[in-house]
């Protein structure tokens, strides 16, 4: 028998191992090492996935709740805006009926008020010289012209 007849070309499994044997170790390294690698990043893309979706759900919430928010604000707003209007509404009927009465009355019970109290603080304060310049006035008139004139 001939070598050629040992290796027939049929027979694959001998280059094969030899194959394996001669760079088989340093392939089947970088096969793992490249199975290896492509499985972390599928795990770290699937970690992130799940990252990004519970901080997007986060975010909806939070979005959730300043429409609540701003809905809360724009309700509010119109309740301020009516009872701002209903109070201008009140001070111009005030206003109106204000302007439909007598000026002249309402300007005499205004001097009226401030008035009289300091015409009163007047006289209480004159009130002791009025009566010692009146019996001033009586001594003279009775030592000028006499009693009883």
């Amino acid at each position: 028998m001939t070598v050629q007849d040992d290796a027939s070309p049929t027979d694959t499994s001998r280059t094969t191992e030899g194959a394996a044997g001669f760079g088989g170790g340093l392939l089947g390294l970088v096969r793992d090492e490249v199975t290896a690698l492509r499985t972390s990043a599928a795990v770290e893309r699937a970690a992130l996935i799940d990252t990004i979706a519970t901080r997007l759900t986060d975010i909806e919430e939070q979005l959730s709740e300043l429409r609540a928010d701003v809905s809360s604000a724009r309700a509010d707003l119109e309740a301020s805006r009516i009872a701002v209007a209903g109070s201008l509404a009140d001070v111009h009927a005030a206003v109106a009926a204000a302007g439909a009465g007598d000026v002249g009355a309402l300007v005499q019970q205004a001097v009226a008020a401030q008035v009289v109290p300091i015409v009163q603080a007047v006289v209480d304060a004159m009130g002791p010289q009025i009566e010692r310049t009146g019996a001033e006035v009586a001594y003279l008139r009775t030592a000028l012209i006499g009693p009883g004139t």
